[in-house]
């Protein structure tokens, strides 16, 4: 499991991207949990999309997971929201 905590934007996207990759060539699951992640910016969000594209490539699964227990205070730097399967991304504005 990938935990992301803090803000997420272009500055982190490369060492994401990098670390994403990494996680799929070497296993059947990926979780990335972004419960405590403050701010993620649309950079973030393609990241999330190319991995699920990626994992789907080479037969593993990604889900990106939100646990409720936290208030949602999320400030997106564009209008997208994005809904998560146990199998799949989608992204939607």
């Amino acid at each position: 499991m990938i935990e992301c905590s803090g803000e997420h934007d272009l500055l982190t996207q490369s060492r994401l991207d990098d670390l994403l990759e990494a996680e799929i060539a070497g296993n059947d699951l990926v979780v990335v949990d972004v419960t405590e992640a403050d701010f993620i910016d649309s950079s973030f969000l393609h990241s999330l999309v190319k991995a699920n594209e990626l994992a789907r490539r080479r037969g593993s699964r990604f889900v990106l997971q939100l646990r409720r227990h936290r208030p949602w205070n999320w400030h997106f730097s564009s209008a997208v929201f994005c809904a998560v399967s146990n199998t799949s991304i989608a992204v939607r504005s």
